[in-house]
This record gives C-alpha cells, structure tokens and sequence, in this order.
C-alpha cells in the first residue's frame, strides 16, 4: 500500500475542507465577536497550507522557515476566540497572563536559542500543552452551561475540534522521530493521523460555526 500518496490525498482533502470554516465564519462574521477570530485563523491556517502542499508537491521543496507562521497564527486568534467566547471573567485574565508568559518564553527561545525562522520541538509542545489546558477549561464551562442543550451549543463542538487538532500532533510530534527510524511506512501512516485529525477537528467546528445565532 502506498502510504505516502494516500496521505498526500488526506492532507489535501483537509487543505480543502479547511476553507469551509472560513466561509461559514466569514458568513456569520457578525453574529458573534468570537466568529471573527475563528475566521481569521482558518484565514492564516488555508493560507499556509496551500504555500507549504505547493511547494512540496510541485517544487519537491520543504518550507522550514514557514513554521514560525503557524505557531504565531495559533497564539495570535485561538487565545482571542477563547477570550471572547467565555464569559467567566478569572478565566479571561488567566488567557492573557498565561499568553503574555508564554509569548515571551517563546520569543526568547527563538531570538537566543534558534531564530524567527525556525523553532525547537519544546515550543511547539509547550503551545500545543498550553492550548488544551485552555481548551478544556472553555469546554468544562460551555459544559455546565443549563439553559443551551449540549448538542446545540456551537461552542462545544468548535473546541472539541480545537482540542482535537492540538492533542494528536503533539502525540504525533513525540513520536514521529521513533517512527521514522522504525520504518517509513510508520511515519508516513503517523503523518495520516495527522492529517485525519485536521478532517475531524475542522469538521466539528464547521458543525459549530453552522449552529451560530446572533445572540
């Protein structure tokens, strides 16, 4: 079995099925202050995904310099749509204390450590950490929320699918480098987990964006 072209069909598909986010944000852009943010990040996320598929499907060429893009795209919008989504006001300011501490660090790391090109495995792992403490925190909330029944609060199913993009690359991540020396056929099927779990999460917060309402 060809493992490689049927990521590469994979990775496509979720390249495509990513612009449907950013067309129901973009049509629901005023229902909500938080709809905004989730657009943008789509926004970015299609953007990037079509430059990096581009290149290494045509020009057989890896975009390392382009990672730094997705990590700040991801501090940029993801904090700010859970910021605006949430009404508990010691949540709130723990996004911004833990954002602010966490921009830092990572600022740090890639001006003395790296560069603004590039960046180490322990931030990247650091951010996808941080984001699913704050994913879940948001989620507990929208959980005990009685007056909207669980399968029609859009916000359940936009973090679920957030927790989900972020909880299966860092697994992937962790262990992509065992995989790889192991066989090619591994890592090659670690990258399809990868690439499955962008379909997944995208679709769950599609299904939320469509159960948007103003409020």
């Amino acid at each position: 079995m060809n493992w490689t072209q049927i990521n590469e069909e994979v990775n496509l598909f979720a390249v495509f099925l990513g612009i449907f986010p950013m067309i129901t944000a973009l049509y629901k852009y005023n229902k909500n202050k938080w709809v905004k943010f989730i657009f943008f990040f789509f926004l970015a996320v299609t953007f990037l995904d079509v430059i990096v598929f581009y290149h290494y499907k045509f020009l057989d060429n890896t975009l390392h310099w382009i990672g730094p893009y997705y990590v700040f795209n991801v501090m940029l919008f993801i904090p700010l749509f859970l910021y605006f989504s949430n009404e508990n006001t010691v949540f709130k300011r723990i996004i911004v204390y833990s954002q602010g501490f966490l921009l830092i660090i990572i600022v740090i790391r890639m001006l003395f450590f790296t560069d603004f090109t590039s960046y180490d495995e322990w931030t990247w792992l650091s951010l996808q950490i941080n984001f699913q403490i704050l994913t879940l925190t948001s989620l507990f909330f929208e959980f005990k929320k009685t007056n909207k029944p669980t399968a029609r609060n859009p916000l359940v199913f936009i973090n679920v699918g957030l927790l989900i993009i972020f909880f299966v690359p860092m697994l992937s991540s962790l262990l992509q480098k065992k995989l790889y020396e192991a066989s090619p056929d591994y890592y090659q099927m670690s990258l399809l987990v990868l690439n499955s779990s962008s379909v997944l999460g995208y679709t769950l917060i599609l299904k939320g964006l469509t159960l948007v309402k103003s409020r």
